[in-house]
């Protein structure tokens, strides 16, 4: 009576059982979750250079940033020392973070895709 776990013989014969295959179908979805991320995440990008008011991330963000000018304040002795932020800096400011966060994002996501790909290639050597 056969096995319910199909055996392939590989050139080395060496078996390879059901296992191996679980490992290819996990890591074939870990690469395709990660394209598709990596996918929508390019949307959102082209979404934020194209209108950033439609996007309610960027319109939250700017909102906070825009409320006051001043990024320190405070006393020396008997005077006032106030430190303000024009618009150009502060636009630049947040543009550098946001990049620095999508930055993180892709780094995340590149991670999922390499961990597919090495579940992929254990798989093939199992």
């Amino acid at each position: 009576m056969a096995s319910t776990v199909e055996i392939q013989e590989r050139g080395d014969s060496e078996p390879r059982g059901g296992g191996a295959s679980a490992l290819m179908v996990l890591g074939i979805g870990l690469v395709l979750l990660g394209a598709l991320m990596l996918v929508y995440l390019g949307m959102i990008l082209l979404e934020i250079l194209r209108a950033p008011s439609d996007v309610e991330l960027v319109t939250v963000l700017l909102q906070q940033t825009q409320q006051d000018e001043q990024a320190f304040f405070g006393q020396f002795g008997e005077s006032a020392i106030t430190f303000s932020i024009g618009e150009p800096l502060r636009s630049l400011i947040f543009v550098l973070l946001l990049l620095w966060i999508l930055g993180a994002i892709a780094n995340i996501i590149k991670g999922i895709i390499a961990a597919g790909r090495d579940l992929v290639a254990a798989g093939r050597r199992r």
